[in-house]
């Protein structure tokens, strides 16, 4: 048996010639093939580098006579700017303050006997519970939160209005005046907690409306109205007309409403 070189025993071994589909015209050192395999990678990695800085990564396979490496793909995230990250939870955590202190008013004035437990919890220790006259029953008719001001970061001021009705022993229901208070509520990372008891404000009233211009409606317009409910009234408002009616609901009640038409007897709006 002859003598071969270590060229031709690792060649041997590792069939180079496999990767063309041609057979090459001579042997070819495995050393000048991986070196020209490692220059290829590395000229195609420095390429997707300088092209495209922003795509991530592929996956890479690392080829060598002995073992096969394969590198995880990495990822980006676009940046999210702090305004961006913030304005969404301010948004939220405002109206659930709101939320709270409506619930918390609620739990405020339904002193029946058992809405000062429902509240206690929530309140700073030692604090005083409301308590109802003898025999009193109050119903929470309805509760708007409507002034959210944030005082300071997570720290909420919220102004909440009150419909009550009450009574006592087996009388009927009367109203009560409308009531305001003013809740401070903190947001924390578990959750919110209520400061204090509750303030109570003074609302500005809501005044009632000014006189409105009434006259004969004519009879375009009043033609046209009908076709809608029962023309009560009407007058000029600048260069439209103001026309009151009565429209009856599913029930078979009426309820007056206002619509606008132009002075030719076309409807505006609606």
């Amino acid at each position: 048996m002859s003598e071969r070189s270590n060229d031709d025993e690792e060649f041997e071994r590792i069939p180079w010639g496999h990767i063309s589909s041609a057979a090459p015209a001579r042997p070819v050192s495995w050393r000048l093939a991986a070196y020209g395999l490692a220059g290829v990678v590395a000229v195609a990695g420095i390429t997707v580098s300088l092209v495209s800085p922003s795509v991530p990564a592929p996956t890479t396979t690392v080829m060598s006579t002995a073992t096969t490496t394969t590198t995880a793909p990495t990822t980006t995230s676009a940046a999210i700017s702090e305004a961006e990250l913030m304005a969404i939870p301010d948004a939220v955590v405002a109206s659930e303050a709101a939320a709270w202190a409506e619930v918390l008013t609620e739990s405020y004035w339904g002193v029946d006997g058992t809405g000062s437990s429902a509240l206690a919890p929530y309140l700073p220790p030692t604090s005083p519970l409301p308590t109802p006259a003898q025999g009193q029953r109050i119903f929470v008719e309805s509760v708007r939160a409507l002034t959210v001001l944030e005082e300071s970061p997570g720290l909420y001021r919220i102004v909440v209005r009150a419909s009550l009705l009450s009574a006592t022993g087996a009388e009927e229901y009367r109203r009560l005046p409308i009531q305001a208070l003013a809740w401070n509520l903190r947001w924390e990372r578990d959750g919110w907690r209520l400061l204090d008891l509750p303030e109570q404000v003074e609302l500005p009233e809501l005044l009632p409306s000014s006189e409105l211009p009434t006259s004969e409606v004519p009879e375009v317009i009043r033609t046209a109205a009908s076709q809608s409910g029962t023309v009560l009234s009407g007058g000029p408002v600048g260069d439209l007309w103001r026309v009151v009616l009565a429209v009856s609901n599913p029930a078979g009640g009426t309820w007056p409403v206002v619509m606008w038409y132009s002075p030719d007897g076309v409807r505006i709006g609606g």
